[in-house]
């Protein structure tokens, strides 16, 4: 039976993206010296939980600094991740508007994303649900957190 130590990880997000993309960095490189197989950072760990900050926060998953700098990192340590969520902005161009979504992001330890799962609703605010998401093509999930983590490395 094979085994996988999985580091829990949490930390204190501050109103600063720089300083939480880092402190992730670290806990990453912390969790490999550990002995962890993959990491799991928290929901919205680039950003204070607030409705104000996710519009102010918001990356593209395409060009996304923090997704670039967590990716790099799981390569680096060999680690596989589990970039808790950012909020993702999404741009629809032809009824001209954006979204955000609550988006988790697993990452492999050779760069790529190996799943997405988005929150239907972002927080109290803008509607109910919290134990549930969709993946990358639609496929609804149940799983959310260390489940969805859990489920992601068993089929890994």
């Amino acid at each position: 039976m094979n085994t996988i130590k999985i580091a829990l990880c949490q930390m204190n997000v501050v109103d600063n993206k720089e300083k939480n993309i880092e402190k992730a960095i670290q806990m990453i490189k912390e969790s490999k010296k550990q002995g962890a197989d993959l990491a799991v950072l928290p929901e919205m760990f680039n950003c204070p939980y607030e409705n104000e900050k996710f519009i102010e926060y918001a990356e593209r998953l395409e060009d996304s600094k923090t997704l670039n700098e967590i990716a790099n990192v799981a390569k680096e340590e060999n680690i596989h991740v589990l970039a808790g969520s950012i909020p993702e902005l999404e741009r629809d161009d032809e009824n001209d508007t954006d979204s955000i979504y609550n988006t988790a992001v697993f990452f492999d330890n050779d760069l790529n994303i190996t799943d997405e799962v988005r929150k239907p609703f972002l927080a109290e605010g803008f509607g109910q649900g919290h134990l549930s998401g969709l993946n990358k093509d639609n496929n609804f999930l149940y799983f959310w957190g260390v489940s969805a983590a859990e489920h992601w490395a068993m089929e890994a």
